[in-house]
């Protein structure tokens, strides 16, 4: 296993904006997801907790990435985003949003 940024990079670069097609003869399949990704700190230093990829930003794919973690945090830090916030407070209701 890598954890070289670049690859990951490519890896969404190409995949998330559904950039790889297949022709079946009449059709374009587009490919396409979203990445989520979870991150904070462990004694002082910056640690990536998990990166995950759903076909789409629903909070109940939020809370399924969420749950995943274990444990919940105190805070939380994150943009606006209605499925993600939904989750949050759904699967971390003492957590500061």
């Amino acid at each position: 296993m890598t954890r070289h940024g670049q690859l990951v990079g490519d890896w969404v670069e190409v995949f998330r904006a559904g950039r790889l097609r297949a022709e079946d003869g009449r059709r374009t399949l587009r490919i396409g997801f979203r990445a989520f990704g979870a991150a904070g700190f462990q004694r002082g230093r910056p640690r990536l907790w998990r990166l995950e990829a759903f076909p789409d930003a629903s909070q109940a794919n939020w809370e399924t990435f969420l749950g995943a973690l274990g444990g919940a945090p105190p805070r939380v830090a994150c943009d606006n985003h209605f499925g993600r916030n939904g989750a949050v407070g759904a699967t971390f209701p003492e957590a500061e949003l």
